[in-house]
């Protein structure tokens, strides 16, 4: 458990509840954010854990929305990595990208079934990652903080020649769970309010688009409203 606001109560909490297994508990001396936490969480766990193992990260502000959502998960991770060797990363959801236009583009609700290949899973998806991958590839940025951490993330597992899938048939129930079904799809990027979380989408936006050689796209987003 990577805390990033630390303190003595949650550290109690955190081993009451171990059961037969006594939790790791990570005290973080400031706040590293979203994609800071993770990348700490996964660094530790990369010490000792074997390449055939993955790592799944759980956030307390998103539980996993079905009961079974891990085990179908696990089943599904299995799956995948036979059909395709190369599979690094699968959850319930995610999203794919669109380099050219330097935004993320909804998977539509026909598509939603079996195996559906994305550019990345989302951080609120109960993701798997393999940790075969994540040794050659690293875990989430420090760099990132906050927002599109598992874009930038997803996107360089990607140009390492990587694959993520998501569960169609999880995705669709998650939907239709929360009014999502039929939603036409719109730039998850806008750039008509400004606010902290705007300033950190934006920000690595640009730093993502940088990374892989994308500067005019870079430019581009930062001139045209979404």
């Amino acid at each position: 458990v990577v805390d990033n606001a630390a303190d003595a109560e949650t550290e109690s909490i955190v081993h009451s509840v171990g059961g037969h297994s006594d939790p790791e508990y990570l005290a973080m001396r400031e706040n590293l954010g979203f994609a800071g936490g993770v990348a700490v969480g996964m660094e530790h766990i990369l010490l000792d854990a074997s390449d055939d193992d993955w790592i799944v990260v759980l956030d307390d502000d998103d539980p996993p929305p079905f009961p079974s959502a891990i085990q179908e998960l696990e089943q599904f991770a299995a799956s995948m990595l036979h059909q395709d060797p190369r599979t690094a990363a699968v959850g319930i959801h995610g999203a794919r990208f669109d380099w050219r236009r330097g935004r993320i583009v909804r998977v539509p609700d026909q598509e939603l079934q079996g195996a559906v290949a994305v550019d990345y899973v989302a951080g609120a998806s109960v993701p798997f990652f393999r940790v075969a991958a994540l040794r050659d590839v690293g875990p989430f940025s420090r760099d990132i903080f906050f927002g599109l951490s598992e874009v930038e993330h997803g996107l360089r597992l990607g140009a390492a020649g990587y694959s993520a899938y998501a569960h169609g048939d999880l995705w669709r129930r998650k939907r239709s769970m929360v009014g999502r079904m039929g939603v036409s799809g719109r730039p998850a990027l806008r750039l008509s309010e400004v606010n902290w979380r705007q300033y950190y989408s934006l920000r690595n936006l640009i730093y993502v688009l940088r990374q892989h050689g994308r500067t005019g796209t870079a430019l581009r987003v930062t001139l045209v409203p979404g």
